[in-house]
């Protein structure tokens, strides 16, 4: 039979045995990327974020030899109550960082911005790469949102206006240099937040080809089926509609810094450049900086005239290069 002091070595073993050992949860996320979350540890990481992260979710990755983590979780939208999701993709830094919020278009989701279908690349890791703390969601009624589609309307540029005002709170971002680019009809709700909540403080706006209003958004005005599923699916008489949803309206309304719009040859949507010019039209005047492609500041345009680029890849021939001169102004 052990002693009693052969009985107390094998409990203090057995006691500095589990002091040490700390366990960890690790769950795969995929061929380059995994998480590790410290057991216990995920309610006092949601206790220290700001109230944009009701669900915590963790992970880091290596891009082009960068650390950068990523943080998910939700915000309730202050308009419908519907929980809309989120993730913040933050590089490894001494100091904090310029902050942009990407704005899908079409009724997609955050996630095209994540997803390697189609590219090599995930978006918005390379993005946060370059120095950027970057802002993914989901709208109303997309991806893991809750709530209807509300087609970039108020009720979306509410929440997003909230997911800026929390995001920009966190100690890795820069206050004072945050940016939004949004692409094709994601127009849209980046203008109206831009236009409707300038006590954010966005310095900086990127926009990819989107359409400047109703004629432009349906093409024309000229659909013969309405799709309420659709952005073009309302008819261009819906003023009820459409009062929320002009972007050369709202752009001439902001109180930005710089913008920087996109316009390639061949419009992915549009048969001319006549919303581009609508959009710059409406900028010059308003926005001290302002800029067509790779043309003068403030300068205005004809359809013969407009400097049109071409890109295989615009985010990151044309977006990248664009967001990192603007932040660094």
């Amino acid at each position: 039979m052990p002693s009693r002091r052969t009985r107390t070595l094998a409990i203090l073993i057995v006691i500095a045995i589990a002091l040490s050992v700390i366990v960890w949860r690790v769950v795969t996320l995929s061929s380059d990327e995994t998480e590790f979350v410290e057991e216990g540890q995920e309610e006092e990481i949601a206790e220290e974020a700001t109230g944009l992260l009701r669900e915590l979710t963790f992970s880091t990755s290596y891009v082009n030899g960068v650390e950068v983590s990523k943080t998910g979780g939700t915000i309730e939208n202050p308009s419908t109550g519907d929980l809309q999701n989120v993730r913040i993709y933050e590089p490894e830094a001494s100091e904090p960082l310029p902050m942009v919020t990407l704005v899908p278009g079409g009724s997609s989701s955050g996630n095209t911005f994540e997803q390697t279908i189609g590219q090599s690349i995930r978006e918005a890791e390379v993005l946060a790469a370059e120095g950027f703390v970057v802002v993914v969601y989901d709208p109303l009624g997309t991806g893991e949102s809750q709530g209807e589609l509300n087609f970039q309307g108020h009720y979306d540029q509410d929440g997003l206006a909230l997911i800026i005002s929390e995001a920009s709170m966190r100690d890795s971002v820069d206050a004072n240099n945050i940016g939004i680019a949004s692409f094709s009809y994601g127009v849209t709700g980046a203008t109206g937040v831009l236009a409707r909540y300038p006590e954010l403080g966005v310095k900086f706006y990127s926009d990819w080809e989107g359409p400047s209003s109703r004629f432009y958004t349906t093409v024309g005005c000229n659909s013969t089926s309405l799709d309420s599923g659709k952005p073009n699916g309302f008819s261009c008489a819906d003023e009820e509609h459409w009062v929320e949803r002009e972007a050369a309206t709202f752009i001439a309304e902001t109180n930005i810094e710089y913008y920087w719009r996109i316009q390639e040859e061949e419009d992915h949507v549009q048969p001319n450049y006549d919303h581009t010019l609508e959009m710059i039209d409406a900028a010059v005047g308003n926005i001290p900086w302002v800029v067509l492609n790779d043309g003068a500041p403030n300068a205005q345009y004809t359809q013969r005239t407009v400097p049109t680029v071409n890109a295989r890849d615009h985010f990151t021939e044309l977006v990248i290069p664009h967001l990192i001169q603007m932040a660094a102004f």
